[in-house]
């Protein structure tokens, strides 16, 4: 179930709210090219510019949205707003993160929009996105990850799914989406560390490293971990 409107960019046209076709990928460039070419030689004298390329992508991704299909609208959003990055792609992807319960992601990019729309002078989008973050913040599931004492502290790098923790995060309860994880230590000359851990809204686990003063060797495994190697997931 939806949470919510979609939101263009003022740059980008707007469209009816009603369910847009879908296009795969490939149909997209193809339509694109037509067009294109239907223009005559002078509009295909060089690639097309990012921001064209983002307008494409924003446009299918609406389309997924539109029917639902939010698991490969979201990473659409993503590319548009790597490409040409826009305030309304921002809001639209906040809506399509929270589509997919990743509650912690949504925040953040509503939280980044409205930061992003206050820079440029967007009032009511600004307000609009912190609204919106205001109403998702009590719903957020939050872990702490705590740091036991280590020799050489400062060379320490711990990642929450391969991203890097700050040290100035550790013992500070951060919002996560809800799902599985995977914490990593690291250190030089020491053994790493990893471990999986599941987070719902019936359980936020308690998530620790321990000390790595162990000699280099094979990793550490978490407790109930089977294997020695991190799984894909």
């Amino acid at each position: 179930m939806e949470v919510g409107p979609r939101v263009r960019d003022s740059n980008r046209r707007w469209r009816p709210f009603e369910a847009a076709p879908v296009m795969t990928t490939v149909r997209v460039v193809a339509a694109v090219v037509a067009s294109l070419l239907a223009c005559g030689p002078a509009a295909v004298a060089g690639p097309p510019t990012a921001e064209e390329e983002a307008a494409v992508l924003f446009e299918h991704a609406k389309a997924l949205m539109d029917a639902s299909r939010y698991a490969e609208a979201c990473p659409t959003f993503e590319r548009s707003e790597t490409l040409d990055p826009q305030v309304g792609t921002m809001l639209n992807l906040a809506f399509c993160d929270e589509n997919l319960g990743k509650t912690a992601t949504a925040w953040t990019v509503w939280v980044e929009a409205a930061a992003k729309a206050d820079e440029r002078g967007q009032t009511s989008r600004a307000e609009f996105a912190r609204s919106r973050a205001s109403l998702l913040e009590p719903r957020l599931l939050r872990i702490t990850v705590l740091v036991a004492p280590q020799r050489d502290l400062d060379q320490l790098d711990v990642r929450v799914d391969g991203v890097s923790l700050a040290r100035s995060r550790w013992g500070t309860p951060i919002p996560i989406d809800p799902g599985s994880h995977w914490l990593q230590a690291s250190a030089a000359g020491r053994r790493p560390y990893w471990r999986s851990f599941e987070v719902d809204e019936q359980s936020v686990p308690p998530v620790t490293v321990p000390s790595l003063d162990d000699p280099p060797g094979p990793a550490q495994k978490a407790d109930g971990d089977r294997d020695g190697s991190p799984r894909a997931w």
